[in-house]
């Protein structure tokens, strides 16, 4: 078995003759943080650049060319355009074009939806722990719910 190398940045190609499947294997450390923390762009528009920069190298891995390999998307949500160029010596570079504010709006909306999902789960951990309350619910769901039982 080949190991991977001791780089921070890499792309290995693998094959399992047997299963009939092969791949590449990337590791983007460096690279995703130059570009990343060079533009300083916000958590969520980093995450995206840097899947897209491992997508274009695996992509632009899989090629043969001579040249810039370049994955772009565009869009009308917060990230309107992602960049991100590889070249055939193995050069990267990405860029993201994104709305600060329709993206903290939808941050805002996430988080919102994430405290909502918290304050649902710790309700239903109270409602275990009282005696008495989960009859009820089960009754509830029971006269609601078609061939749940008998309630």
């Amino acid at each position: 078995m080949t190991r991977a190398p001791d780089t921070p940045d890499f792309l290995l190609p693998f094959q399992f003759d047997e299963l009939g499947v092969r791949g590449r294997l990337v590791r983007l450390d460096t690279v995703a943080d130059t570009v990343i923390h060079t533009h300083d762009y916000p958590p969520a528009v980093g995450e995206i650049l840097a899947q897209s920069l491992a997508l274009s190298a695996i992509l632009a891995g899989a090629l043969k060319f001579d040249g810039v390999f370049t994955l772009q998307t565009k869009g009308d949500g917060p990230i309107s355009t992602i960049v991100a160029d590889t070249t055939s010596k193995g050069e990267m570079r990405g860029y993201a074009s994104f709305d600060a504010e329709r993206l903290g709006e939808l941050a805002a909306g996430a988080a919102g939806a994430a405290l909502a999902d918290r304050r649902a789960r710790r309700g239903a951990r109270r409602a275990r722990a009282l005696p008495g309350r989960n009859e009820k619910v089960d009754r509830l769901a029971a006269a609601t719910i078609p061939g749940k039982g008998d309630g």
